[in-house]
């Protein structure tokens, strides 16, 4: 029964992520559970809490659009959830160990995807071992 949450959870994080005001009560709100109960099986799936997938989902999609359109990093921004440029440049150089602005330079670009890569395949080893 839990994994329905976890993984409605996480859909929920997924489609919603651009709403600035999204918070564990709201998608705990609309999965019918209690924020804790929420945030107890998130941690239990995983090493990832709620605020760390919304995170990440934010700053996914804001490495897509720095690749893929002309906005500007405020713009972008706006556009993925955070409240401001600062907030997504510290998060983004926490996930992805460059700054917004250089990853739209084509070799720091790929120098980043191998980051990226080898983080994802820690998590992955890590979630193995478990």
């Amino acid at each position: 029964m839990a994994r329905y949450w976890v993984t409605r959870a996480i859909q929920e994080i997924e489609r919603h992520f651009a709403d600035p005001h999204l918070t564990l009560d709201r998608v705990a709100q609309r999965c019918g559970v209690s924020a804790c109960h929420l945030s107890r099986e998130l941690a239990r799936n995983g090493d990832a809490g709620f605020r760390v997938r919304l995170h990440i989902a934010r700053t996914e999609a804001a490495y897509r659009l720095l690749l893929s359109s002309p906005l500007r990093v405020k713009e972008i921004a706006t556009a993925v959830g955070y409240a401001n440029t600062s907030h997504l440049c510290r998060h983004f150089r926490k996930a992805f160990g460059i700054s917004p602005t250089a990853a739209r330079t084509p070799s720091t670009a790929i120098a980043c995807l191998d980051y990226q890569v080898q983080t994802a395949n820690l998590r992955s080893n890590r979630m193995q071992e478990r």
